[in-house]
């Protein structure tokens, strides 16, 4: 009797775990998938995509023995706080007092050159414009950039800039014709001797005439790649009527 008594135990005992185990094993063998789909991925490929190792493809091309490239951006806008240069203008999104266009360079690529504003300036509350391309070409490199205004009369010019070596710099004063501002009142180019960084004034006087346009103009002089740039850091452009002060542009923020 005790004997079928134990039997009966030990069977209870054996039917039970099998109810046990045999549930988990069924569990174990089956492939569930995830019940996590936020965006639209499987939550286990993206684990398994971050333990992946990382692709040749993307990893950045080094810029090798050309870094000065990264941290010439072009100022750019389209004239109305946009952060972008516009194909159809191209002006100057800058802190200046007046509206820069920048025109077609000679064997400068558009994204090597700028007009850049908040550059230190002359005085407290002062800033400068900074003039520059990179200079990568054995060719002789030019760019420049002009402001359009209603005209004025003036009879002189003044400038302050400072030009780094390898470099000169232009002014070039326009007056309206019949067919547009195209003539040419005055201008001249920075000495040789003077592209030693250091700031100067130039003052040209003119035959007193209608000004409807002022160009800066930045070249490389020697031309040669020795330098990798051409800079004129610019302080102020004034014209003049007389004692008058007609028109000036000292690229400092309007406040």
């Amino acid at each position: 009797m005790r004997t079928q008594v134990r039997l009966h135990k030990l069977l209870w005992v054996v039917l039970s775990l099998l109810l046990i185990v045999a549930p988990l094993q069924n569990v174990q063998g089956q492939e569930v998938a995830s019940s996590d789909t936020t965006g639209g991925v499987d939550v286990e490929q993206e684990a398994d995509a971050v333990d992946a190792p990382l692709s040749e493809d993307l990893v950045a091309e080094q810029t090798g023995d050309m870094p000065y490239k990264m941290f010439l951006p072009v100022v750019g806008g389209s004239g109305n706080g946009g952060e972008a240069n516009t194909e159809e203008t191209d002006e100057v999104d800058a802190a200046f007092q007046h509206p820069w266009f920048a025109e077609p360079c000679t064997n400068v690529l558009a994204a090597e050159r700028g007009l850049w504003d908040d550059m230190p300036g002359a005085g407290p509350g002062l800033e400068s414009g900074l003039l520059w391309f990179v200079t990568d070409s054995v060719l002789g490199e030019t760019c420049s950039f002009r402001s359009n205004f209603g005209a004025i009369v003036a009879n002189q010019v003044a400038v302050r800039v400072a030009v780094n070596d390898g470099a000169r710099f232009s002014v070039r004063v326009y007056g309206p014709t019949a067919f547009g501002c195209i003539a040419l009142r005055s201008s001249f180019i920075t000495p040789a001797e003077n592209d030693d960084s250091s700031f100067s004034t130039y003052t040209v006087n003119f035959a007193a005439a209608a000004v409807c346009r002022v160009q800066i103009v930045l070249t490389d002089d020697p031309d040669n790649v020795a330098s990798l740039r051409s800079t004129a850091l610019i302080d102020y452009i004034v014209l003049r009527n007389g004692l008058n002060t007609m028109w000036i542009e000292h690229f400092t923020r309007p406040f």
